[in-house]
């Protein structure tokens, strides 16, 4: 027996001989047993109660009584006093008013006669009251975690895998209050286990002694803290009773009075200074999703995970279902694909969304990531033979799992054949819990040694997200942006502090201020001139700009090839390659291979070219119709490079060969060198054509005069025949028109379903998306309705829209 004054004190109360109750084997066993443990492997000074009634049980655990112990058993003046509770005996719960309520059955407690009984809630109160550094209460009883009603707190309890040095003075430091239970609310505990080496113990008693013992200490660092306890305990206890035909499942959380510190139990030999130093990977993936070898980092889906595993069995064709920001690709690929059994591949559409298919090769599941991408990137033609394929498969029996924004499902064109095997598969992400999203910030973070300071700053983060749709990348990308700057301070434990996140800007600066960031320092390193800043900025603009789809009116990200960005100034070339690399650099885009093997280059997440504030000002400035033009330019100018020069490929009968005209004299770097040369040549095209058919109209005209010179006879057939050359330019310059005009009626219906869908948004206060739709309604408007006057009271009525959805836009504060 160690002496007294060890700064640990074991009270351990068993009570086996009830009165009016059934007797129990176990209980004194046990408490002898443990109270033996603690003391000689764990230095704890033990006081054991056996069999109390009802008065000297609450007489017992008074606050008074149990301080008494304390200052008796232990250094008073110590502030690092560990107390350990532990029970073993009846325990009961019943419904109440004010929830479950449990209950520890003292010795003469009767049936139904809760006088006879102790409240679990008042020995939460003396718990409370207890001046001891670290406190932890063991109930091995039936309905145990019942006691968990009777505390306030719900917060879920996270742990790392390793204890680090960082971990220990933090946990040491710092108050904590945990209660431990052999039992879930509505679970019986066993009472004995077994025979042989097992007799006389409890299932729960059993499997702690070995834990103590010193199997728990999983990473044989000669310290067991308690969740580490209760990662082993777990499943140890819940194989046992299954076995037994009695499942226990055991329960740790935390009390009220619990202030982020750990109770641990270290081993012989243990020294705090041999602990690993704390790991300063980054363990946030910000703007990244996860992918299968991410899964270990992959926190706060749990729920989810098993409802879509539950979901992809039933269904050889899932359809994974979000907003832009709600962890579809995460939940895929991290969550589930790891889950997954047989041959897996994964794929993503891209501009030739067949050749990706085949380059997936054979597999048993196929997961399709950012399926929108049929819509954003993909021609209509290569959309519909890429759903033909996908019926092949699934007539073969493979499983198909996709993921695609919500705003992009509406405008896909599913075969008629796939509609009901869609709607029968379509899953929709679930939103994040409060508790989820916790775990989201607190764990990864704490798995390698960092601490979030003060702790209520995690329920300021999750307040600005939790109603905030599509946030998950932003609050990513800011815990990312935390943990680097945490790097920096060397001498702190919990380096994640609140004045780190207020310099950011909270969750919903943090991108726009990286992003500001780069952008006004777009070199990393060395000093550039004035000018070259503004060169690169200007580069910087044009490149995002390409990185932007707006098909169907929602802003998305769209892949942009890299050999493709050459440009016929070499100076402009050179810049785009520094700004790329800085990009990459900063995790602000990704880069991979398309199925072509072609380089490519996106953003890493819709959340920058959808949150960020100076990306939304240069597609305003620019105007949607341009950015919308970019894209369609870049792909005819592809397919004329394709078709070797073909000049049936060309723009000369294009309405907006002006338009892509107008952008050359706009900036002249912002084409490509195929895009420009394209441009060139359509309108060198057109106007060869219009000559053509000037000069024959001439020649026509020439030869009819000369007719009439010749045989004056001739005269009225001459005069029909240049009736009919001017007749027939005069139709080619109405057919031209019309054409515009055409192009005007094709544009005004987009501009009043843009309206009517942004009076909709209106009304259901969703006003960011509403004022992007105004948006989308004002460009068309500018670009093809503004110089005609009878057209001024719909701009003016525009105007009045888009100041409206701006005045309401929750973000605009932010920004």
């Amino acid at each position: 027996m160690p002496q007294p004054h060890s700064n640990k004190l074991a009270i351990l109360i068993g009570i086996g001989r009830y009165q009016y109750l059934n007797e129990l084997t176990t209980p004194e066993r046990d408490i002898t047993a443990i109270s033996g443990s603690l003391s000689e492997q764990h230095q704890y000074t033990t006081v054991q109660c056996l069999n109390p009634d009802a008065q000297t049980l609450r007489r017992f655990l008074q606050v008074e009584h149990l301080q008494g112990l304390i200052r008796q058993h232990t250094d008073a003046t110590s502030d690092n006093v560990s107390v350990l509770i532990y029970f073993a005996g009846h325990g009961y719960a019943e419904e109440s008013e004010q929830g479950i309520k449990g209950y520890l059955i003292p010795a003469d407690g009767q049936r139904g006669d809760r006088h006879t009984w102790f409240d679990m809630a008042e020995l939460i109160h003396s718990l409370e009251q207890l001046s001891c550094q670290h406190q932890l209460l063991v109930l091995d009883c039936c309905f145990g975690g019942s006691i968990r009603w009777a505390s306030k707190y719900r917060k879920v309890m996270f742990a790392p895998e390793r204890l680090f040095k960082s971990h220990y003075y933090y946990y040491t430091s710092r108050k904590s209050s945990q209660v431990l239970t052999s039992t879930a609310p509505d679970q019986s505990a066993l009472d004995l286990l077994g025979h042989g080496e097992k007799e006389g113990y409890s299932p729960f008693a059993y499997c702690l002694l070995q834990a103590l013992a010193g199997q728990a200490d999983s990473n044989g660092d000669q310290v067991i803290t308690l969740a580490e306890l209760y990662a082993w305990l777990q499943p140890r206890v819940l194989s046992i009773t299954k076995d037994l035909n009695n499942v226990q499942n055991i329960g740790l959380f935390p009390l009220d009075h619990h202030d982020q510190g750990e109770y641990l139990f270290p081993l012989a030999g243990f020294d705090p200074e041999k602990l690993r130093k704390e790991d300063l990977e980054n363990p946030y993936r910000g703007l990244e999703s996860y992918e299968p070898e991410n899964s270990q980092l992959f926190f706060g889906r749990n729920g989810a995970i098993a409802a879509l595993k539950n979901h992809a069995l039933q269904n050889d064709f899932t359809v994974v279902v979000g907003a832009s920001g709600t962890g579809k690709s995460s939940l895929v690929k991290a969550g589930l694909v790891p889950r997954l059994s047989g041959v897996v591949k994964m794929m993503t559409p891209g501009r030739k969304p067949l050749d990706s298919l085949r380059q997936a090769g054979d597999f048993d599941t196929l997961v399709i990531d950012q399926f929108e991408h049929l819509v954003t990137q993909a021609s209509a033609t290569d959309a519909e033979a890429f759903f033909q394929e996908l019926s092949v498969l699934l007539a073969a029996q493979k499983r198909i799992i996709i993921t695609v924004r919500i705003d992009y499902e509406n405008q896909l064109h599913i075969p008629e054949h796939l509609k009901k095997r869609w709607e029968a598969g379509r899953f929709l992400v679930p939103p994040f819990s409060a508790e989820e999203l916790r775990e989201v910030i607190i764990t990864p973070a704490l798995r390698v040694g960092r601490f979030i300071e003060p702790p209520a700053l995690v329920d300021k983060i999750i307040s600005e997200v939790i109603h905030f749709p599509g946030s998950l990348p932003l609050l990513s990308f800011t815990m990312r942006e935390l943990f680097e700057r945490s790097k920096k301070q060397k001498n702190s434990w919990y380096s994640i502090e609140e004045a780190e996140y207020v310099r950011l800007g909270g969750v919903i600066g943090s991108l726009q201020k990286r992003a500001d960031y780069v952008y006004e320092n777009p070199v990393a390193q060395g000093d550039k001139s004035g000018s070259e800043v503004a060169g690169l900025q200007h580069c910087m603009r044009n490149l995002l700009l390409r990185m932007v789809s707006l098909t169907g009116g929602e802003v998305s990200g769209r892949r942009v090839i890299r050999e493709e960005l050459r440009f016929d100034d070499p100076a402009e070339t050179r810049r785009m390659n520094l700004i790329i690399e800085r990009l990459l650099q900063e995790r602000l885009i990704r880069s991979d291979k398309d199925a072509e093997g072609k380089d490519f280059i996106e953003p890493a997440h819709d959340a920058l070219v959808r949150s960020w504030k100076k990306m939304q000002e240069w597609i305003t400035g620019f105007t949607e119709g341009n950015v919308l033009l970019l894209d369609t330019l870049g792909a005819a100018a592809r397919d004329h490079q394709q078709s070797n020069g073909n000049k049936e490929y060309l723009w000369h009968e294009n309405p907006r060969l002006e338009q892509a005209a107008g952008l050359i004299k706009l900036d002249n770097v912002l084409l490509t060198d195929t895009e420009h040369r394209f441009t060139q040549a359509s309108l060198a095209e057109k106007k060869r054509l219009r000559n053509r058919f000037i000069g024959v109209a001439i020649v026509v005209a020439v030869l009819i005069l000369g007719a009439a010179v010749v045989a004056f006879l001739q005269r009225e057939t001459a005069l029909e025949n240049e009736k009919e050359a001017k007749k027939n330019l005069r139709n080619y310059e109405i057919a031209d028109s019309n054409r515009l005009v055409e192009e005007r009626q094709k544009e005004r219906g987009y501009l009043d379903k843009y309206l009517i869908d942004g009076d909709q948004l209106m009304k259901s206060r969703d006003y960011h998306i509403a004022r992007r739709k105004y948006y989308n309604a004002d460009s068309i408007y500018r670009n093809f309705l503004e110089k005609d006057p009878a057209n001024k009271a719909l701009g003016d009525s525009i105007k009045r829209k888009l100041w409206v959805s701006d005045s309401l836009n929750p973000l605009k504060s932010n920004k």
